[in-house]
């Protein structure tokens, strides 16, 4: 059977800014906290608006400050500053748990050969794959048809550390009820670092490019 085939990483790819481990992470106001707290919960600008009592154009300008803040693209690479914190976002995959009902695609990968350590279930839902089936997987071996460009570009991220943004990367793969699925993702890969800042995995973000 076809397995999933993500194709075209390439495609508007883009290096953010890397998280030396030597330099801390921009100070926040309380309601810049706020902000981010419920961007990583895949909350839209006015369903922050309306969680904080603010205006959604107030919203907006927070979430440009932020991403000027941190030196990211876009609001995936916000919400992986979050998930991927200033101590190196290490430590048992349990640690992902909060994220399992978040409305965007969490994968967590360990060591060179990519090994799926976590899955969300809005990767399940979308991909209409098993998580259970895939952890402990090298990407390669749970999607052998993958092209090689983006096997590249994990590697890319691993080996520089550096974290890189593909936008509007399009994926056709087969689910495990045998359907044919189609999408396109903005993708963000964001390097994890062990206690000495050496890189352990990659944290990979996920989010509709098309709004489905």
């Amino acid at each position: 059977m076809r397995k999933a085939q993500p194709r075209g990483a390439s495609t508007g790819s883009s290096p953010v800014p890397a998280d030396p481990i030597d330099v801390p992470p921009p100070h926040l106001t309380p309601r810049q906290v706020e902000v981010m707290q419920l961007l990583a919960k895949g909350h839209t600008n006015r369903q922050i608006a309306d969680a904080l009592g603010v205006s959604e154009r107030a919203v907006k300008a927070h979430v440009s400050l932020l991403l000027e803040k941190f030196g990211v693209p876009n609001r995936a690479g916000l919400i992986a500053r979050v998930l991927s914190p200033h101590n190196g976002g290490t430590g048992p995959a349990e640690q992902y748990d909060r994220y399992a009902d978040a409305p965007f695609i969490v994968q967590v990968l360990h060591g060179p050969e990519h090994r799926f350590a976590y899955l969300n279930r809005k990767f399940e839902e979308v991909m209409g794959l098993s998580a259970a089936k895939l952890i402990g997987r090298s990407v390669r071996e749970a999607f052998p048809q993958i092209r090689a460009e983006c096997i590249e570009s994990l590697d890319r991220a691993y080996r520089t550390a550096q974290p890189w943004h593909h936008a509007s990367v399009p994926g056709t793969w087969r689910a495990d009820d045998g359907s044919e699925r189609q999408r396109l993702f903005d993708m963000l890969y964001h390097p994890l670092r062990d206690a000495t800042g050496s890189v352990i995995g990659l944290l990979l973000i996920g989010i509709a490019a098309n709004g489905a």
